[in-house]
């Protein structure tokens, strides 16, 4: 049967890992803010308008510019994020905004 001493002991490690994990979580959405922001204004529309759903050629009518206009603000945008598909690059900007708003 564990002492006094030792449930203490188990509850002040408990919360230290607990500590730990929030930390990380903290920084880890700190990083993507930071990544996020090194987006130009026109990447991060164009970035916008792919998450709701919009092709190349419909984002080139909607802003008057070329459809490659767009490819190549998605390509910086994609590289500046760090991630090579349109998968990953929905993935981590949603996973920005759920962890947005779950602060």
């Amino acid at each position: 049967k564990p002492t006094k001493g030792q449930d203490l002991l188990d509850r002040v490690q408990k919360s230290l890992d607990l500590d730990a994990k929030q930390r990380t979580r903290k920084r880890s959405r700190e990083e993507k803010v930071r990544v996020l922001e090194r987006l130009t204004p026109r990447e991060r529309q164009v970035v916008d308008l792919i998450l709701e759903g919009h092709s190349s050629k419909r984002i080139a009518y909607k802003l008057s510019v070329s459809s490659q206009a767009i490819d190549a603000r998605r390509a910086n945008a994609m590289r500046k994020l760090g991630v090579t598909s349109m998968a990953e690059l929905v993935t981590f900007v949603l996973s920005h905004r759920s962890d947005s708003e779950s602060s």
